[in-house]
């Protein structure tokens, strides 16, 4: 079975901060779907709005919660 991953309060802070500062529009893209993944959004949903495949948008959160914003972000596709 697949482990859901969860985005808490905390780390929804470090995310909007992290979005005010960061002027690279893959950057804030990538930010953007993890803020809505926090909102409890699906992946389809979040693909269609950011335009990513729904398995990017759970790989994107996935290596959020194992590695941070900073591992995040330096991800190249």
């Amino acid at each position: 079975m697949a482990k859901r991953y969860q985005i808490n309060e905390a780390q929804v802070a470090e995310l909007q901060s992290a979005r005010k500062v960061i002027k690279d529009k893959n950057m804030e893209k990538r930010l953007k779907s993890l803020l809505l993944r926090a909102q409890c959004k699906k992946n389809a949903q979040i693909g269609e709005v950011c335009q990513y495949h729904s398995s990017y948008v759970s790989q994107l959160v996935s290596i959020y919660c194992k590695h941070g914003l900073f591992y995040t972000l330096q991800q190249q596709r």
